[in-house]
């Protein structure tokens, strides 16, 4: 009795261990991506003092660069939890914004957007 038991349990851990965990949802990883990037605007204009005109320029610039594999990927070791952890969103924000800053695309791009004042604190911003 105590053997099938034992192979029950066996069997049904398997069973278990064998189930895969869905990925997310393209949709959902857009809307992910999408809050990330309006977190990242509102960081942005405030350090970097944009105007109207500049933030409508800059926020698809970020949300481009989050949509790419390589954003992605860093999105992805951050994890899910803390995306969603409005606790841990300074941090969150933090590390995202470094990410983009260090990237050589976005500062190219995104330089042709600041004044030279707004380059500066970029570059104030931007870690060492």
């Amino acid at each position: 009795m105590k053997k099938l038991l034992f192979i029950f349990l066996a069997c049904s851990m398997m069973q278990v261990m064998g189930q895969e965990i869905t990925p997310l949802s393209q949709s959902d990883s857009e809307t992910i991506t999408d809050n990330v990037a309006e977190a990242q605007m509102k960081l942005l204009s405030k350090r970097l003092n944009l105007n109207k005109a500049q933030q409508g320029v800059v926020v698809n610039m970020v949300t481009s660069q989050l949509r790419s594999e390589k954003f992605q990927k860093i999105l992805a070791t951050i994890g899910i939890e803390k995306l969603l952890d409005s606790s841990k969103s300074n941090e969150v924000n933090e590390q995202i914004q470094n990410a983009l800053f260090l990237d050589p695309s976005f500062k190219k791009t995104i330089g042709y957007v600041l004044d030279a004042n707004q380059k500066q604190s970029m570059e104030d911003y931007t870690p060492k």
